[in-house]
């Protein structure tokens, strides 16, 4: 059983390693998406506090 668990082990490791770099890619994108969405939501509510300041002045519709 010991065995078995040290050759898992040691293929996980050499899968891991090679598997390395495009799980490094995919965490880059991802950071980088994620700053860009952050920004485009930021925008977006920017938007809408001025068109709701905007329209805060104008009287009720009757």
């Amino acid at each position: 059983m010991a065995l078995k668990t040290l050759r898992h082990e040691f293929f996980d490791l050499i899968v891991s390693n090679a598997i390395k770099p495009y799980i490094n890619l995919v965490n880059a994108l991802l950071s980088v998406i994620g700053e860009s969405a952050y920004k485009s939501k930021e925008e977006a509510v920017e938007s809408l506090l001025l068109l709701c300041q905007s329209t805060a002045n104008e009287p009720l519709a009757s």
